[in-house]
């Protein structure tokens, strides 16, 4: 009778078996049935935040955001642990307009910026809250911070666009979306619903 394998590579057999999943149905109850076998923190965050993601392509809202909270209590710290966690609160929120959603997905991220986040996302997605919460000009500053880090990154430009129509300076949206249009198609669906002028 051989050793049973060590955690960790269970928890990577665990994750390999969940991506190559069928369904993503299947993929979660892979992932459910290894949580129970993920003695350390950092391995049960890793498998909550793989969690959350498939929960959130399932449409379980609700459900995706508490897996991704137990991600960020398991492995504080993490600016991308975060930024998910604030993607699945906005998410909610616009889901059922709970503005603590939104309060809550801005706290979230203000602390994933302090961190020094590492990838564009934290930003981008914050920029997303401000101007839910009616700060498109803040929005629009922490876009243009954000494209001084990431200067090609779509998302973040894309937000920015959204923040200045809002603003009403629709000139400077139009000329933004039109930049990012050739290779970024909501770029293409965002300056159709543009008002002409």
């Amino acid at each position: 009778m051989s050793d049973p394998l060590p955690a960790d590579a269970r928890l990577r057999l665990a994750l390999d078996d969940a991506r190559a999943a069928a369904t993503p149905a299947l993929a979660l109850r892979i992932l459910d049935d290894a949580i129970v076998d993920a003695p350390a923190l950092a391995q049960a965050a890793t498998l909550h935040h793989a969690r959350a993601s498939l929960l959130m392509a399932l449409g379980r809202v609700d459900d995706a955001v508490a897996a991704a909270t137990r991600t960020v209590e398991l492995a504080p710290g993490v600016p991308d642990l975060a930024t998910n966690l604030g993607a699945t609160l906005l998410q909610r929120f616009r889901l059922h307009g709970d503005v603590t959603d939104l309060a809550g997905a801005r706290a979230v991220l203000d602390e994933a910026v302090g961190l020094g986040p590492r990838t564009p996302a934290v930003r981008a997605t914050l920029a997303l809250v401000l101007q839910l919460q009616g700060q498109a000009a803040a929005a629009v500053a922490v876009c243009d911070d954000n494209l001084r880090a990431f200067p090609a990154d779509a998302p973040t430009a894309f937000n920015r666009a959204a923040a200045l129509q809002a603003l009403g300076r629709t000139s400077e949206a139009r000329a933004a979306l039109l930049a990012l249009a050739p290779t970024f198609p909501p770029a293409r669906t965002a300056l159709d619903k543009l008002p002409i002028g």
